[in-house]
């Protein structure tokens, strides 16, 4: 549907209410878009990685301030659910998001580290710490993948 308006005819109010629609909704899809392509990967290697004594995972997420972020990670977390339409016992993932504070969980911190250590990388061109988590990586090729290490953006 186009809608066409004359800026005479909308206030500064329908303007203001708009734009922060557009913004929040084009953060939601972003959002939606990166969740879902980290759980695909999880699943990726619960599925193939060798020598995973178990098939099944979690999914842990670092709690965030607001309350809307976490809504929003519980919301792509079960429309994600609700696509699926393979049978429960065919799922790699257990059926729940858990959000957890990050001092709460080692996990999370290692995550957290990992990220900032990525994020220095590649916003700064800073290695200190890419470099040492980079030697820790598993890097043994199995096909033409290989397993626990991701192409970084130059």
């Amino acid at each position: 549907m186009i809608i066409g308006l004359r800026l005479a005819d909308v206030s500064a109010a329908e303007v203001d209410t708009f734009s922060s629609w557009l913004v929040d909704d084009f953060e939601n899809q972003v959002f939606e878009i990166a969740f879902s392509d980290v759980i695909d990967n999880l699943e990726r290697f619960l599925l193939n990685a060798p020598a995973l004594h178990s098939r099944l995972g979690i999914v842990i997420q670092d709690e965030q301030d607001s309350e809307s972020s976490n809504q929003r990670a519980r919301f792509c977390f079960q429309h994600r659910l609700e696509r699926d339409i393979r049978p429960l016992k065919d799922r790699p993932l257990l059926e729940c998001l858990s959000l957890v504070p990050s001092h709460h969980s080692v996990g999370v911190q290692i995550v957290d580290f990992c990220m900032g250590a990525l994020n220095s990388r590649v916003a700064r061109n800073d290695h200190t710490f890419s470099d040492i988590i980079e030697e820790n990586i598993n890097k043994a090729r199995r096909g033409s993948k290989i397993l626990g290490l991701h192409t970084l953006p130059k």
